[in-house]
């Protein structure tokens, strides 16, 4: 009877130790399942970008049911926009959410946002980006290996610097500044009589900090949540340039994933990107009384200066137009025709 007792015993653990073994294996075969993803930007925490990209991870989760997650690295922890476009491309980073100034030399189109005062307004920029044209574009990465999901929001530049306050054109004379690394923002501040200095983000505010730097252009969002006012003094209202950002995905890592799970992805990206888009316009209203909170002092570039400013670059944007592509400008202008003319 002993004997009998000890073998249903040592079958039953023979079984328990099956159980546990086919358990395991599920539980490794789910884990396997999930598709992991870095994502990585440069904008600090209290960026609406950043919020944006946090809620984007948050909802991919919930609308794959767990199956596809993604980790958030801000404040350019992967490195900057360069290294992180380099890395997307050889599939070492999953996700990117930044602008595309840095492979611009490549993909020449991307050079017509550094054109002064293309858009009038967000308005403007988000008819443009969201039709066809913009769609395009995205669509021109596929052979870097990027996969365009949307571009996700944007905001008008302007300048900043800490010897004076610009009132005119010829103040902004001889100024060192840093601008994006695309060749027709070198050649626009050139244009205008600065110094360009094309320079990646993480490098600038010590630049600043040791007057390598005079200034640099950004919108007012970037400038607060990157505590600029620390560094620098005038604050010159110009709007002259609309810098959009978008939302990438590796080509690598995007084929792992199911027919499914990708849909999913792009319609959580969307939705994403009215929320980050209105979050950046809110933003840009408020911020500026916290820049002068902060010490800065605010002024406008009149508009006269900024005609004088138009004139002074455009024979730059003249020489750009057959870099980028006549036809593919004539496009592009045409999209915002149809905007301004209510045809939309």
């Amino acid at each position: 009877m002993q004997f009998k007792s000890r073998r249903l015993i040592t079958k039953t653990l023979t079984a328990l130790a099956g159980v546990t073994l086919l358990l395991g294996g599920l539980s490794s075969a789910l884990a396997q399942d999930v598709k992991r993803a870095k994502l990585g930007h440069s904008f600090a925490d209290s960026h609406p970008r950043a919020v944006a990209m946090k809620q984007f991870a948050a909802n991919v989760a919930t609308a794959t049911g767990g199956k596809v997650v993604i980790e958030v690295f801000g404040n350019a922890t992967l490195g900057g926009e360069d290294k992180m476009l380099i890395a997307l491309q050889s599939g070492t980073q999953d996700l990117y959410m930044g602008a595309l100034a840095p492979i611009s030399a490549r993909k020449k189109e991307m050079q017509i946002f550094d054109f002064p005062f293309i858009f009038g307004s967000d308005a403007e920029a988000a008819f443009v980006l969201d039709g066809p044209v913009g769609r395009k574009m995205l669509d021109g990465l596929s052979d870097m290996n990027i996969q365009g999901l949307v571009w996700a929001g944007g905001a008008f530049r302007n300048m900043s610097n800490s010897k004076r306050p610009l009132a005119a054109m010829a103040d902004m004379k001889g100024l060192k500044v840093r601008v994006m690394q695309s060749p027709m923002a070198l050649a626009s501040f050139n244009a205008m009589g600065m110094n360009a200095v094309p320079m990646a983000f993480p490098e600038v505010y010590p630049a600043l900090e040791t007057r390598t730097l005079d200034g640099y252009e950004h919108p007012v969002v970037d400038m607060y949540a990157n505590k600029m006012f620390e560094v620098q003094k005038f604050l010159t209202i110009t709007n002259h340039v609309y810098t959009p950002v978008a939302l990438l995905a590796s080509k690598k890592w995007w084929s792992t994933l199911t027919g499914e799970q990708q849909k999913a992805i792009e319609k959580v990206a969307v939705e994403t990107r009215a929320f980050q888009r209105s979050q950046e316009i809110k933003d840009a209203g408020e911020v500026v009384s916290q820049l002068k909170a902060k010490g800065m002092s605010v002024t406008e570039m009149p508009a006269a200066e900024l005609e004088k400013i138009r004139v002074a670059v455009q024979p730059v944007i003249d020489k750009n137009v057959e870099t980028i592509g006549t036809a593919f400008s004539q496009s592009f202008y045409g999209e915002l025709a149809r905007f301004r003319s209510g045809k939309r």
